[in-house]
C-alpha cells in the first residue's frame, strides 16, 4: 500500500479507534490537508464518484477536527467533544402517516393499508434497512479512493429478513430482523482480491451496520456487473 493510501485509511478510520490514537492518524491525512498537500486528495477525487468541489468541505472540516485534537493535545478540552448526538422529532400527520425531521430535512413513513395505513411511504423497518444501505454505499465510495480501485458505478441491494414469531408471545423471538442479506452490484474491472478487501473495510466501518443487534446474522457478496 502506498503512502498516500495509507494516510487515507488512517483518516477515515478514526470512529473504529480509541481517542488515544486519533491525533496520530490526523496528523497523517488531514495534516497533509492543512499543509496545503493537495496534490494527493486531488488525486483521489479523480477516481471517486462525488464531485471535485467536495474537496473545499472536506478541508473546512479538517481544519476544524485539527484545532478541536490541538485543544484536546492541550487539555483544554475532555473527550467528550468527540461524541456526536443525532435528534429526530416524528409527530403524526395523519392516521399512520409520520413526519421525521432531522436537521432541516424531512422524510414520511406510513404503514401499508392491510395495517391500517394509507401506503403513502415506506415503514419504519424498511427505513432501517434503507439506512443500511446508503451507509454502505457512502462508506464504498470513500474506501474505493482510499485503495486506488476504479469504480464506474456501485448500488447496494439489501433484503431483510423479519422473524414475526414474537407474535405468538414468545421471548426467544425478539421483535427485529434476525437476517440481512447484502449484495453490492459493482461495474469495475479491479480484482474481486482488491473489492473483497474493500469490502471488509466497509463492513468495519458503516455506522448503521455498527449499531444493529449483533445476532442478526449478515451476508455480504459482491457482482459484478457490465
Amino acid at each position: 500500500m502506498s503512502n498516500h493510501n495509507y494516510h487515507m485509511e488512517f483518516s477515515f478510520d478514526i470512529m473504529m479507534t480509541s481517542i488515544k490514537n486519533l491525533r496520530l492518524q490526523c496528523e497523517f491525512f488531514w495534516g497533509n490537508i492543512l499543509n496545503n498537500k493537495l496534490m494527493d486528495i486531488t488525486h483521489y477525487f479523480d477516481i471517486m464518484l462525488i464531485e471535485k468541489s467536495r474537496l473545499d468541505p472536506i478541508q473546512e472540516n479538517a481544519r476544524k477536527l485539527q484545532h478541536t485534537i490541538e485543544a484536546w493535545r492541550k487539555d483544554e478540552i475532555s473527550e467528550d467533544v468527540f461524541m456526536k448526538k443525532t435528534k429526530v422529532v416524528c409527530s403524526q400527520q395523519k392516521n399512520f402517516q409520520l413526519q421525521v425531521q432531522c436537521r432541516e430535512h424531512m422524510v414520511h413513513i406510513d404503514e401499508p393499508q392491510l395495517n391500517g395505513g394509507d401506503d403513502t411511504a415506506i415503514t419504519p423497518v424498511e427505513m432501517l434497512l434503507c439506512a443500511y444501505a446508503s451507509c454502505l454505499e457512502v462508506s464504498w465510495i470513500v474506501y474505493a479512493s482510499v485503495f486506488d480501485a476504479k469504480v464506474d458505478s456501485i448500488t447496494v441491494e439489501i433484503e431483510g429478513e423479519m422473524d414475526r414469531r414474537y407474535i405468538l408471545g414468545k421471548k426467544e423471538y425478539p421483535a427485529r430482523y434476525n437476517k440481512i442479506d447484502v449484495v453490492f452490484n459493482i461495474k469495475s474491472e479491479e480484482s474481486m482480491k482488491k473489492l473483497n478487501h474493500i469490502l471488509e473495510r466497509v463492513q468495519k466501518t458503516c455506522g448503521v451496520g455498527g449499531s444493529l443487534h449483533p445476532d442478526i446474522e449478515k451476508t455480504f457478496s459482491i457482482r459484478l456487473i457490465d
